[in-house]
């Protein structure tokens, strides 16, 4: 049991049989090609085996396809000289080139939109380019920057350590002076001593020492000298005047004790 090419339905042998195309060998039932209760044509060709090669390529129901055109032909001869055919041939071309025609179309606006991107394109590496250039630009810029602020920090930072070791000095002078004034306590200033030419300054405080009964070592003294320029009389100066011109001796004991110590034997004794 065969299905009819034309409305899909089983063919039954009991009712007449159907007609079978000479060239597809395709079934179809009388009625779905027209041919009713007649005869079937000995060389019968379907609808879709009597269209030009071209057209049925083209159609779009398909060779023997349910929905496509079900009348036959009876012979090739009726079918070349179809009308049908020829208005497809000619519905086909027309849209061909319509198609053509909106194909070129399209061809030319994407042409176009394409050089329309490609000056974008350029614009926008142009613009680029720029950007690139004030960039570099701004990094030597920045990189001056940087550096005149680490002058400006390496300077604050001397002006500072200057600041520092200013005040280090002033507290270094202060300092000092206090030790000198401290020493000052422990020194003792003579005057009136005649003074000789290549004279041991530690012998004659030595001497003073034993006179008003003290006795003093030479590890109680840390240095004995006279003060001031040597000044030589002229001749005809007065006592007095030589007396004014002698240089001071300046004893400077290791402990204020000492000098405590010294002074008040030379006060008692009247040595000064």
């Amino acid at each position: 049991m065969s299905k009819c090419n034309g409305c899909g339905k089983f063919m039954s042998h009991s009712g007449g049989g159907g007609a079978v195309c000479a060239k597809c060998k395709c079934a179809y039932h009388k009625q779905c090609v027209s041919l009713g209760k007649c005869a079937v044509p000995k060389n019968w060709l379907c609808s879709n085996c009597c269209k030009p090669t071209s057209v049925r390529q083209d159609d779009s129901a398909g060779a023997h396809g349910p929905e496509g055109d079900t009348s036959s032909c009876t012979t090739p001869e009726q079918c070349e000289g179809s009308p049908s055919t020829n208005d497809t041939i000619l519905e086909l071309t027309s849209k061909v080139e319509l198609m053509f025609i909106e194909m070129k179309s399209l061809r030319k606006e994407i042409k176009d939109e394409i050089s329309k991107y490609h000056h974008d394109i350029k614009e926008l590496l142009q613009e680029v380019k720029y950007c690139k250039a004030n960039m570099e630009k701004m990094s030597d810029r920045m990189g001056e920057l940087e550096g005149r602020v680490l002058a400006l920090e390496n300077t604050k930072c001397a002006h500072e350590d200057d600041q520092a070791m200013s005040t280090e000095i002033i507290k270094l002078r202060e300092e000092l002076n206090e030790k000198e004034q401290e020493a000052l306590l422990s020194d003792i200033e003579i005057i009136g001593i005649p003074e000789q030419k290549g004279e041991n300054v530690v012998h004659i405080i030595k001497m003073l020492a034993a006179k008003v009964g003290e006795m003093l070592d030479e590890q109680d003294i840390v240095a004995a000298y006279r003060v001031g320029r040597t000044q030589t009389a002229p001749s005809g100066t007065s006592e007095d005047d030589r007396q004014h011109n002698i240089r001071p001796i300046v004893v400077q004991c290791t402990r204020r004790t000492v000098r405590d110590r010294y002074t008040a034997s030379g006060q008692s004794a009247q040595i000064y």
